[in-house]
């Protein structure tokens, strides 16, 4: 801390002079951190809060006062420029620090101690450059801004999974709030909750910012922006279909439900063959309630698409077991429909256009937002509602839509057995006396559950609800 505090910063000043009590205490449990003490790091601060420019001294100090001989570490962001970014925070206090000078080399993507050739160098998230990727000091920069791509959860898998294989390595994650739609917030939850993590949150808006400076930032981004970036709160963007929180209201605890007599189910099915995804969505509607009662996804590939008997088999035995319609796409599903029909599977056809679709997101948005939506517990399918988009593709019209390399395959299977309960309610069962309630639910579920336990065993269609296995 010695080291840490005699840093020249680019305004002139040494840290140690400026740096207010959150930021001694983060940079103290980093470098002086005992075998014992936890070695992962979440420091969680608003914009303005100098946290590039104190994780970059501590990596200048980690350099000079403990890397060993050889050592690597690393900077991992979103992409290569973001990466040197911080680097370019720890260059300039490497300039601005005159005992440092002959100690340190500069280069391009890295800093090198000219003594024990220990180095910390930008990488971008990219898994290609990560397998075998071991290291004692890794800065993980931004991770609720990191791509939604399969490549970057991977790379953090990889840096991840890497931390116990080195004694004493330390991983840093530093930022601020995001989507709580992001994969990352589950990473961040989990280290607000367990001790192998020191967790710092800091609440916004930086008290040093010009008042003034503020209102301009207020005025010109978009709610969810400024929240995230300086009042530092993981809340949703303006375009989300459903909140993460307005999701988990309509999650009950079960996985799947038993075909009931006393209900009239419709089965939704969005079609793909290699890409994308192949979802059937078993629903019906209990007063004023939409319940999944189940949900069956195929992935194909393009060396392996997926096989469409093996479709129609489930949706035959599915019609067996729940009974009525399947509502599809007949451009995607023609000749399926037609088996189907051939099969006697009442089949009924949702074409999409513009006014169509619009529908079936404004029917799921205003579910989910009553939480008039009952759903199985099952991460998958929430992390989709969650994640799944809400485009205006002109005024008043809208549409479902999903990040780039993410789905909504199951979304749009669930929209449409939803939109057909929603807007024929004639095809579904009049409970009278026994019309089930959010709060009685639990108890159907159970005594489904022991009915289930009592057939046939060897059935591979049916997967056991809640804790059969």
């Amino acid at each position: 801390m010695a080291i840490m505090s005699a840093l020249t910063l680019d305004i002139g000043r040494k840290w140690g002079d400026v740096a207010v009590p959150v930021q001694w205490q983060c940079a103290r449990a980093v470098l002086d951190a005992q075998p014992h003490d936890p070695r992962l790091f979440w420091h969680e601060l608003p914009k303005g809060h100098s946290k590039s420019t104190d994780t970059a001294a501590m990596s200048i100090t980690w350099l000079i006062k403990q890397a060993q001989p050889g050592a690597e570490g690393y900077v991992v962001s979103s992409d290569e420029d973001q990466s040197n970014r911080l680097l370019n925070r720890a260059r300039v206090i490497i300039r601005k620090s005159p005992t440092l000078q002959g100690h340190l080399k500069i280069q391009s993507k890295s800093i090198i101690n000219t003594k024990s050739h220990a180095s910390v160098t930008a990488l971008a998230a990219d898994v290609s450059s990560s397998e075998g990727l071991l290291s004692p000091w890794i800065v993980v920069d931004e991770l609720a801004r990191w791509k939604q791509t399969q490549a970057a959860k991977d790379m953090w898998v990889s840096i991840f999974s890497s931390h116990p294989k080195v004694p004493g390595a330390r991983l840093i994650v530093l930022g601020h709030a995001g989507d709580p739609s992001h994969w990352s917030f589950k990473i961040r939850e989990r280290a607000r909750t367990s001790p192998k993590w020191r967790f710092v949150s800091v609440p916004g808006p930086t008290p040093w910012l010009d008042p003034d400076d503020l209102i301009e930032q207020q005025a010109l981004l978009l709610p969810s922006q400024y929240a995230q970036r300086y009042l530092n709160i993981w809340t949703a963007g303006e375009d989300r279909l459903a909140s993460r929180d307005d999701v988990l209201a309509c999650v009950a605890d079960y996985e799947l439900l038993e075909p009931s007599r006393d209900r009239r189910y419709v089965t939704g099915l969005d079609l793909g063959l290699t890409n994308d995804r192949a979802v059937a969505t078993i629903c019906h509607r209990d007063d004023h309630t939409v319940v999944v009662d189940r949900q069956h996804v195929w992935q194909g590939s393009k060396s392996n698409p997926i096989n469409l008997s093996v479709i129609e088999d489930w949706l035959k035995l599915a019609h067996r077991e729940y009974g009525g319609p399947v509502i599809a796409d007949p451009w995607q599903a023609a000749h399926l429909c037609q088996r189907l029909k051939a099969a006697g599977v009442t089949v009924e056809t949702f074409t999409f256009s513009s006014q169509s679709v619009g529908r079936l997101a404004v029917t799921l948005f205003r579910l989910i937002k009553d939480h008039d939506l009952m759903l199985p517990n099952d991460d998958e399918l929430i992390d989709e509602l969650a994640n799944a988009r809400l485009r205006q593709t002109s005024p008043g019209v809208y549409r479902i839509d999903h990040d780039a390399n993410a789905h909504d395959d199951r979304v749009i299977s669930l929209a449409l057995a939803a939109q057909r309960l929603v807007s024929r309610p004639s095809g579904t069962a009049h409970f009278g006396a026994r019309a089930m309630t959010r709060a009685n639910l639990q108890t159907e579920v159970d005594e489904q559950f022991r009915r289930v336990l009592a057939r046939d065993q060897f059935n591979p269609w049916r997967r056991r609800s809640r804790s059969a296995a």
